[in-house]
C-alpha cells in the first residue's frame, strides 16, 4: 500500500427510509438478507446483508436526504490513522464511528 491509495476494506450501500420496521421486514423477510445490527429504540439505522451484499437503512428523519434517495458507506481500518487522516480532507463525512465490537477486523 502507499500514501497515495489509503486501504479502504469494504462499502456498503445506505438507502433513506420512511419507514424502518417495514423495510427491515422486506429485506429480510422477502429478499432473505439478515439483520447484522440495528441502532436506536425505535431503530433508526440498521444493517442488512445477504452473500457479498451490505445494505444499510437510516431512518428519513435522521437522515437530511429525502426517503428514497442514498449513498455508499466506505469502511478504513480505524486502527490506521494514517490512512482515515489522508482521506477525510479530501472526500470523507464521518458519520459515525461504531462501536468497539461492531467494527471490522
Amino acid at each position: 500500500m502507499s500514501d497515495e491509495h489509503p486501504m479502504m476494506v469494504g462499502a456498503a450501500t445506505v438507502f433513506v427510509v420512511t419507514d424502518m420496521t417495514k423495510s427491515v421486514g422486506y429485506y429480510r423477510d422477502v429478499l432473505g438478507f439478515r439483520v447484522t445490527f440495528e441502532y436506536g429504540q425505535p431503530t433508526f439505522y440498521a444493517c442488512l446483508c445477504r452473500d457479498e451484499v451490505a445494505l444499510h437503512l437510516i431512518a428519513s428523519a435522521q437522515s437530511k436526504r429525502l426517503p428514497g434517495n442514498g449513498g455508499i458507506s466506505v469502511f478504513v481500518p480505524l486502527h490506521r490513522p494514517e490512512v482515515v487522516a489522508g482521506l477525510l480532507p479530501r472526500w470523507i463525512r464521518t458519520v459515525m464511528e461504531l462501536p468497539e465490537n461492531q467494527r471490522l477486523r
